[in-house]
């Protein structure tokens, strides 16, 4: 198993593995409350969010992908988990990787050949294709799986969830296929951005559902506070810090809080 940075033709792997484990998921029983009806439409939501991100300044995304005698390996391999990360902040080092995050992403993907695939995509205009699909898809109410005002309520809610730490990596979704999962995965995509964030002296945030705080309690998190989100099936959404060895509680963090 090895992690590498995503390509576009990793998306309909990564939409699958999304639908497999956020079915259940506290924020999709509130976003997607008719995704049973519609379990294409969940799916493509999935697919739609993946592209964007990736051609989105600042964003990173990676993926495990299986090795030659891994259970389900196929032909250059075959994708299990993945994981999104934002670089948050105006710093030099933040504005490094939120203006050349495309361009880092694609030199980045080296095999172990040392070959490098083709740029084949221009971001911008990738990026704005896709924004146009979005609000088109947004005003026709296309996507019969989501509660567009519940979606809306809840970015808007969300923006204030690490307000007090400017400079930080977001771990914005993480996901290992359920055949998959408990074989250190997870931890090993994690590890990137733990190893990342020491480097520029930076913690790392996420939002936890309850079935993924134990992973991220034993990778060193700890609950930094409560999300307050009116109207949502949690009320107080717990967030997780992640601090660089030698700069615990420059964040604010003094001892464990919670759990």
């Amino acid at each position: 198993m090895h992690i590498r940075p995503a390509t576009p033709s990793d998306f309909p792997s990564a939409a699958s593995i999304s639908v497999l484990c956020f079915w259940n998921d506290e924020l999709h029983d509130y976003t997607n409350p008719w995704r049973e009806q519609h379990p294409d439409h969940f799916r493509s939501l999935f697919l739609r969010r993946h592209k964007v991100r990736f051609v989105t300044p600042g964003y990173l995304f990676h993926v495990a992908v299986t090795d030659e005698g891994d259970q389900n390996h196929e032909g250059e391999g075959t994708v299990v988990a993945f994981a999104v990360w934002e670089r948050r902040g105006t710093s030099k080092v933040a504005m490094v990787w939120r203006k050349d995050t495309f361009w880092k992403r694609m030199t980045h993907v080296i095999d172990d050949n040392g070959e490098r695939p083709c740029l084949t995509i221009v971001p911008v205009l990738e990026r704005t294709l896709l924004t146009a699909q979005e609000s088109y898809l947004s005003l026709l109410r296309a996507d019969k799986s989501l509660h567009y005002a519940r979606l809306a309520h809840f970015l808007a809610e969300a923006k204030s969830d690490f307000a007090s730490i400017p400079e930080m990596w977001k771990m914005q979704t993480l996901a290992v296929h359920p055949n998959f999962q408990r074989r250190g995965i997870a931890s090993m995509l994690l590890n990137w951005g733990k190893q990342q964030a020491g480097k520029e002296g930076v913690p790392i945030g996420l939002e936890a559902s309850e079935l993924a705080r134990p992973l991220y309690l034993k990778n060193g998190f700890r609950k930094f506070g409560n999300l307050h989100i009116e109207d949502f099936p949690i009320e107080d959404v717990p967030i997780f810090l992640w601090e660089p060895r030698g700069l615990e509680g420059r964040w604010g963090m003094k001892g464990d809080v919670g759990e």
